[in-house]
């Protein structure tokens, strides 16, 4: 593929991802805004209709979501048009393209059973933790799917790295998902009333006891994911510096942030900013993963008989 069509690909692939952030993060206010019936429980439809009146406030939030995300559903349809026509069959980019088209998929099935089944606003029970904790991980996933699609476009090669460096890898992404998962329990015991919670379960409704649970976990694996992100900008190579410094900034941002959000006792907009580091970390460890891409060189190749 030529350097400047690949260049093209590579900078739409990351536009697309910047866009999914965006959509991400307007998901979340749709949830601190309690509009997640804003368009009752019709789905794709609202309130029955493509156009509802837009007299609330819940309602334009909520289609406005499903609009945006609509949009992205066309922009990964035209990533997967675009990957089939430039890179050949069995290139990494194409993968990637057509594993972030499965992921979108099942994100708006998981969107849509939080509407359907009711599981919004109000709710507290365990079916929509559950539903909620899968949907970040699909988010996350989706995320990562469009970043590393962007970054395979710009090689033509394969990915092979050693165990001893993607096993440390693998643990750190899936830390940064079990700390959002925690997260995202955390959130939604922010999103409902404490009144709700209490009239549902008192002091010892499952959200009110899982609020340790998010700083806790946090605190201790993301300081030993800031001791590999030290790590890797002192012996891992020029290119691992980037990721691993953009790592140890993003974490340190989500960790200031997080206490900021505790200490004020969750205001949106503060979720709003620990949302977009947290987005940043995960992107980062992605990033740090895809970059440790491993080829043998001349050095570590079996010589041959004859120069022996």
């Amino acid at each position: 593929m030529p350097a400047a069509p690949q260049r093209r690909f590579t900078r739409y692939a990351l536009g697309v991802l910047a866009y999914t952030g965006l959509v991400i993060l307007w998901g979340a206010w749709v949830r601190i805004s309690t509009s997640g019936a804003g368009c009752g429980e019709d789905w794709p439809l609202c309130h029955g209709t493509v156009l509802p009146p837009l007299d609330s406030a819940h309602t334009l939030i909520e289609l406005s979501h499903r609009l945006s995300s609509g949009v992205l559903a066309l922009l990964v349809l035209g990533l997967v048009g675009w990957a089939l026509q430039a890179f050949p069959r069995g290139h990494l980019a194409r993968r990637g393209a057509w594993l972030s088209l499965v992921l979108l998929i099942t994100e708006s099935l998981l969107g849509a059973g939080l509407v359907i089944f009711g599981l919004v606003e109000d709710d507290a029970s365990l079916s929509r933790a559950v539903a909620m904790a899968l949907h970040f991980l699909n988010t996350s996933l989706l995320a990562g799917a469009l970043l590393i699609t962007a970054y395979w476009s710009t090689s033509d090669h394969g990915w092979r790295t050693r165990l001893g460096a993607a096993l440390p890898a693998l643990l750190a992404l899936a830390a940064l998902l079990f700390i959002g998962m925690t997260g995202t329990l955390m959130a939604l015991g922010d999103t409902v009333p404490t009144a709700a919670l209490h009239a549902i379960g008192a002091q010892g409704h499952y959200l009110l006891q899982l609020r340790a649970v998010h700083p806790t976990t946090a605190l201790l694996l993301a300081s030993v994911l800031g001791g590999g992100a030290v790590f890797s900008i002192r012996r891992g190579g020029p290119r691992l510096r980037a990721p691993s410094i953009t790592l140890l900034a993003t974490l340190s941002a989500s960790l200031l942030l997080g206490v900021a959000d505790a200490a004020l006792h969750a205001p949106g907009w503060i979720q709003v900013l620990h949302l977009t580091a947290a987005i940043g970390a995960w992107a980062a460890t992605v990033w740090l993963t895809a970059s440790l891409r491993y080829r043998p060189n001349t050095a570590d190749a079996t010589p041959s008989r004859k120069a022996a």
